[in-house]
Order: C-alpha cells, then structure tokens, then sequence
C-alpha cells in the first residue's frame, strides 16, 4: 500500500498493521481505547505491535532491562 511504500521509500521500518474496524473509529470517539472495542483480532495486532515496539526499543538502547524500567515488562 501506499503508506508502506512511503516508509520503504524513506527509510522506515514498518513492524506491524492494525487492521481497518469501524469499532475502532467508535471506541476513538467514545475516548476508549481501540482494544475496548472487544475486537480479538484487532486487540491482538495491537498487542504484538506493541511487543514488537518495544523489543525495536530495547534493540536501541541496547537491552531488554533499559525498556522494561520504563515500561514494565512485555506481555
């Protein structure tokens, strides 16, 4: 997609997709977060995103523990 070859093309290194739910466009207007959508599929992309943040996270600070004093660690 689009998106995807904007981040190739400059140099960004795409770790997950979020697939498009209407549940998750009510839950943003009902201040909830995309995962109180009680969509599994869309909760569990969410989720292993989120993993694969924060082990690009500790890939650059140069370990797990730098990442998990932070922000507890992942699931």
């Amino acid at each position: 997609g689009r998106i995807e070859d904007y981040c190739r093309e400059n140099g960004f290194k795409v770790i997950g997709k979020i697939p498009f739910d209407p549940s998750i466009v009510e839950a943003l207007r009902e201040l909830k977060t995309p995962v109180e959508t009680g969509n599994e599929e869309v909760t569990r992309e969410i989720l292993s995103l989120w993993n694969k943040l924060v082990n690009e996270i500790n890939t650059v600070k140069g370990g797990e523990k730098a990442c998990q004093e932070e922000t507890g660690p992942a699931r």
